[in-house]
């Protein structure tokens, strides 16, 4: 699971404006399965370092 997460905030990280809202999708399924893995709080850590 923690694979599937880093592949999504990878692929999160498309540029194009074609791909803005997959990148979207991708980065919060990825905040997510994160969640899921580290537990409750996460997700605002991994939104801090997106930027």
């Amino acid at each position: 699971m923690r694979a599937e997460a880093a592949e999504r905030l990878v692929a999160a990280q498309l540029t194009a404006p074609a791909h803005a809202d997959r990148s979207a999708r991708l980065y919060a399924e990825a905040v997510v399965l994160l969640g899921f893995l580290d537990g409750p709080g996460t997700a605002g850590e991994t939104t801090s370092q997106r930027a």
